[in-house]
């Protein structure tokens, strides 16, 4: 799900924020399993190669660098599901605090 659209299935602020809240949720388990996968490739590989079998050992770096790679594009989606989160919180304490009266 997109973030634009998740402002669509939530019907009060309290169920967007669980909403954002679950994405950005799901998004580090995605990470998390990113980077354990693509440590294993390359520990993987390197056993491959220690062992002796010359043909497999390539492709695991491939896929180490794969995983890396799908790694860091989901720390960029986690920043910025962290941010919208964060602006979002701040635009409604401010909107909250110029509503607010004061003695």
């Amino acid at each position: 799900m997109t973030h634009r659209n998740l402002c669509e299935y939530g019907g009060s602020p309290a169920e967007l924020n669980k909403l954002w809240d679950d994405d950005l949720k799901k998004t580090m388990r995605r990470r998390q399993f990113r980077e354990l996968a693509g440590m294993l490739s390359f520990l993987g590989s390197l056993f491959v190669w220690k062992s002796g079998v010359e043909t497999y050992w390539a492709s695991g770096i491939v896929l180490g660098i794969y995983f890396a790679v799908s790694a860091i594009k989901f720390m960029i989606d986690e920043s910025n599901i962290n941010y919208l989160l964060h602006r979002w919180d701040s635009e409604n304490a401010l909107a909250s605090f110029k509503g607010a009266q004061w003695p």
